[in-house]
Formats: structure tokens, sequence, C-alpha cells
């Protein structure tokens, strides 16, 4: 498969599914206005990445990197104090998308010691929200939004986007991408959480694999811990960390497997105790948890998915790869879903009456991004 996708060209076929998506978002919230209409506002849109992309391919390499680091330090700069300006300007209470009561109401379990998983939000939903991701987003719920962890992955994607890009000019071309993304500007709109975790595993990979210089094993104490947080803050993390692993895992020696085995067992129980303890009895706690939350509405065939992480493991020679496979993987199980859905209720009543929240397909949007900024970036000993 990754030899046929190879022949394919696998970054023209992500940054196609990253054109699609946000087509369909444009479409959905575009086709609610009756301003403009949303057939323009596609065109626009797609004009928009017309014109980034000619000045990618024709332009950008005759700024020398000091000018290409100054626009994209200025783009981001701006762009950070954009997302601040709608956090503040928007107020939550007006949304009808309960991304952040979901996460509040998770962090109530750190701060009041309420149990967060039978609890309803506004919109009647319960949160299904890890704890660990709770702990990522106390920060900003104690200043007054948890819409801000948005801001904070965008300076984490930046930076990182800054740091570990060798062609600048990708990295401007990445970054304006990023911040012309319909789906990542309505995440921000919406006080999502959805893509912050995936930005800061993805960040994490790419520092970790430089730290221990493409030998993540060094330190199966420590990995073991953080792989346990990041889990814990969302489970389809598990895509990319096991292709990350895997296979160095496979080859490590006993001492080091028990090692990192350990490690995340114990991390895994820490952090989840302080929510259990909050539970008013087991059964609250069998039958109300993220895993149940979150899986008792997908299809059986997905999970049929979770087994290529741990072949492509074997088979990807990049950190490109890494996050492009896992894009994939993540869009794939989410389309299926989507396209399930239309089949049974129909496109129209799928998109406009919320049988689908299509929010889910832009989940591999950092993942396809990051594949094509480290195209050159390459996993020694892999």
């Amino acid at each position: 498969m990754t030899k046929l996708l190879h022949l394919l060209k696998l970054d023209k076929i992500l940054l196609g599914l990253f054109i699609a998506i946000n087509v369909i978002f444009v479409y959905k919230y575009g086709s609610r206005q009756n301003f403009i209409n949303y057939n323009i506002i596609i065109l626009g849109y797609l004009s928009l990445l017309l014109v980034i992309t000619y000045f990618y391919k024709k332009e950008f390499f005759k700024l020398s990197n000091k000018a290409i680091n100054a626009i994209f330090v200025s783009i981001s700069f701006i762009t950070i104090l954009l997302y601040v300006g709608i956090n503040i300007a928007i107020d939550k209470n007006t949304l009808n998308v309960d991304r952040w009561a979901a996460l509040e109401i998770s962090i109530e379990a750190i701060t009041k010691g309420i149990y967060p998983y039978t609890r309803v939000d506004f919109a009647g939903n319960m949160s299904s929200n890890f704890p660990a991701l709770a702990y990522i987003a106390l920060p900003f719920y104690l200043i007054g939004d948890v819409g801000f962890l948005q801001v904070f992955s965008f300076i984490v994607f930046s930076t990182f986007l800054f740091r570990y890009t060798k062609k600048k000019e990708v990295a401007l071309y990445i970054l304006l991408l990023f911040v012309s993304s319909p789906a990542i500007l309505w995440e921000v709109f919406a006080k999502s959480d959805l893509h912050s975790n995936l930005i800061l595993v993805s960040a994490f990979i790419i520092w970790w694999q430089n730290k221990t210089n493409n030998n993540p094993f060094t330190k199966p104490v420590i990995l073991g811990i953080i792989i346990a947080f990041l889990l814990l803050t969302r489970g389809v993390l598990v895509i990319p960390l096991t292709i990350f692993l895997f296979k160095p895992f496979v080859f490590e020696p006993l001492s080091n497997q028990l090692k990192f085995i350990f490690s995340f067992a114990i991390s895994i129980i820490i952090i989840c105790i302080p929510t259990a303890l909050t539970a008013p009895d087991i059964d609250t706690i069998i039958n109300y948890n993220p895993l149940v939350l979150q899986t008792n509405k997908t299809l059986s065939v997905l999970y049929i998915f979770l087994f290529l992480p741990f072949i492509l493991s074997f088979t990807i020679k990049g950190l490109s790869s890494l996050f492009g496979y896992s894009g994939l993987i993540v869009l794939a199980i989410t389309t299926i879903t989507f396209i399930y859905t239309i089949f049974i209720s129909g496109f129209s009543a799928t998109i406009h009456e919320h049988l689908y929240d299509i929010s889910y397909l832009s989940m591999a949007i950092p993942f396809i991004l990051m594949h094509i900024a480290l195209k050159s970036y390459i996993i020694k000993g892999k």
C-alpha cells in the first residue's frame, strides 16, 4: 500500500483531501447565509488556494530566508492576535456548538470534584473527553475561556513548523494553508479543542525524535509517562504514536520494554484516579466513561483500521510518512462514517440536519500539513 501511494504522490493526494475537507465546510456554513451564493464562496476559497500556491511555486523562492522569516513571523503574530480577538469577542453562551461546554464539564471534575461522564451539557450531550485533556485546558479555563487553548496550539504549531521545516518557503506555504483553512477557522470560532491535542502530539513526535537522536526508547520511563498522558487526551492519537513507537519497541531490550510498560501503566492509573474517585460507584465508571461514550456509535468495521499502524510502523521511512499515513487512517475512519450516514439519511440531511459532525473530518488536517512540511525529514534507522 505504501509503494502504491508513493507512486500516486502521497503529498498530492493529501493536499487534495485537505482541499475537499475545507470545501465541505464552506458548503455547509456558506449555504446558511443569504448574502453570497455558497458556490461563489467555494470558488473564492479555491482561488485563494491558487494564489497561495502560485506565490509558493513562483515567488517564495526568489525571497531570501531573512525575508521569508520576517513574513512568517508577521503572519503568525497577526494570527495570534486574531485568534485572541475572536475568543474575546465571541460569547461562548451564544454558540450552538458544545465543544467548550463538554471540555468545561471535564475540567470541573478536577476543580469541583464532579464526575464528568454522567453530566449533560446545554446541548443535551455528555462529555466524552479523556481526563488528560482537562489538565491541558485547565490553565485556559482558569483565565476565563477554554477557547484560548486554540491560541496556544497555534503557537506550538507555528513554532515547530518554523523550527523543523528545512525549507522556509515550505514553512510559509503550510502556514498560509493553515490560517486560510475554513475548517481551522471554524475550530477557533467554536472554541473547540479538536485539533489541539493532534497538534501537540505532532510536536511531541518531532521534538522527541530529535531529542533522542532517532532512538525514542533511550529514556523508556519518561517516554511511558508522556505517552500515557498524550493517549489520555484523545484516543485517536494511538494511530500516530503506534506508527512512531511500535517497531523500535519490538527491537528494544526486554528491560527497556518493561520499564516503558510499567511507567505507562502507572501513569494511566495516576491520571485517571482523580476523575474515577468522583464517581458515585463502580457501575457508573463501567457504563459511563470516555471509551464507552466515544465508541458506542462507531461502526464495528472501522476497528480494522487500528491494525494498520502496527504494520506501517515497519514500512515508513520518515516523519513525513508517519504524519501522512496517520492523516489517511484518521480520515478513512471519519469518512466511512460520513458516507454511511449519507447512505442512510441522504446528503442534505447529513450536512444540514447535524446527523454527522463534519468537524471530525478535519482531524486529519494537522497530520496532512505536517506531512507536506516535513517531506524531506527522514527517520534514521527505520
